[in-house]
């Protein structure tokens, strides 16, 4: 729930009640139950992300890929109530929390380079809204190299194992697709650096790497 008029300063919808601890306590204490009341400030502007959901303050944007360029619709999902009514107890303190860190491709990838190890699991609405943004899969196989789209839609990328400067063609690959993943362009089920298996027709293919 959020403060439907302004409260501590705040402006109205720009806090919410996000938790409620009571505080632990011996067996048998008779003193009263103390609880921590966390009320989290976001102001319209903030952007924070829960789950996949993107939230400008407390409002979700919902990605709208029906217009073009895609755009996102603003939707309340949170009710509001009178703050000042509710006996909140003593005020403890105030304490400031980080924001969405933004970053270019090229610093992902310099980074990625220089540790040596990456992995992740996302989903594609982790990225930002585009018409066209398939699934992408590399994979080696005795097959002959080339692309392809299977019956999901998704977009493989299949190499040869006998290519010459095998290693070197397959990490220009992993680091193109990662570049298009950061830009938006491309979904990835997972990714890795270090220990990498893919399942693809019938069998399973493992590969190590060391960048």
């Amino acid at each position: 729930m959020l403060n439907r008029t302004e409260w501590m300063g705040k402006e109205p919808r720009s806090c919410a009640v996000t938790s409620v601890k009571s505080r632990s306590r011996a067996a048998g204490d008779p003193s009263p139950i103390v609880f921590d009341i966390e009320v989290s400030y976001r102001p319209k502007g903030q952007i924070s992300y829960v789950g996949s959901t993107r939230y400008d303050g407390w409002t979700a944007m919902i990605p709208d890929e029906t217009t073009d360029p895609p755009s996102y619709l603003r939707q309340e999902v949170y009710d509001d109530v009178e703050f000042n009514d509710l006996e909140f107890g003593e005020f403890i303190g105030e304490t400031g929390e980080d924001g969405v860190k933004h970053v270019t491709a090229e610093t992902v990838m310099n980074e990625i380079m220089t540790s040596g190890k990456f992995s992740a699991s996302v989903h594609r609405s982790f990225m930002a809204p585009r018409r066209s943004r398939p699934y992408k899969k590399i994979v080696l196989s005795g097959s002959p190299s080339g692309e392809f789209i299977d019956g999901f839609g998704t977009h493989i990328v299949n190499i040869n194992n006998t290519t010459p400067n095998l290693e070197q063609l397959l990490t220009d690959s992993l680091i193109g697709l990662m570049c298009e993943f950061v830009e938006g362009k491309a979904s990835i089920k997972s990714i890795g650096i270090g220990s990498i298996t893919h399942s693809w027709g019938g069998s399973v293919v493992g590969i190590r790497l060391g960048i």
